[in-house]
C-alpha cells in the first residue's frame, strides 16, 4: 500500500468517526428537542386548566352576585312591605317603583 492510499484510509477513517459523533449529537439534540416539547406541551395543559378554573370560578362569583342582589332586593320589599303595613296612615308609606327606589335610597345612606 502507497502512502497515498494510507492517507486516504486514514482520512476515511476520520471523516467516518467525524460522521459517527456528528449523528450521535444530532442524536442527543433531537432528544433534548423533543423532551422541551413534551415538557411545552404539557406546561400549556396546566395553563389550559388553570385558566378553565378560573373561569369556572369567575361564573360562580357573578351567579353568586347575582343571588346576592335578588337577596338584598326582596330584603328591601319585605322592609318596605313591613313599614307599609305598621304605618298609621291609610296611605302606603310608597306606592311606585320610583318611590320606592326613592325611599330605599334614603334609608340605605
Amino acid at each position: 500500500m502507497s502512502e497515498g492510499e494510507k492517507r486516504i484510509l486514514e482520512d476515511t477513517q476520520l471523516f467516518d468517526e467525524f460522521l459517527h459523533a456528528t449523528n450521535e449529537s444530532a442524536f442527543e439534540s433531537m432528544q433534548m428537542a423533543e423532551n422541551e416539547i413534551n415538557r411545552h406541551i404539557e406546561k400549556v395543559n396546566q395553563i389550559k386548566s388553570i385558566n378553565a378554573q378560573m373561569a369556572e370560578v369567575r361564573s360562580d362569583i357573578c351567579r353568586l352576585e347575582d343571588v346576592f342582589g335578588l337577596k338584598d332586593e326582596i330584603k328591601q320589599f319585605i322592609f318596605l312591605v313591613d313599614a307599609n303595613e305598621t304605618n298609621s296612615n291609610d296611605k302606603p308609606m310608597v306606592s311606585s317603583r320610583s318611590e320606592w327606589k326613592q325611599y330605599w335610597t334614603k334609608m340605605a345612606s
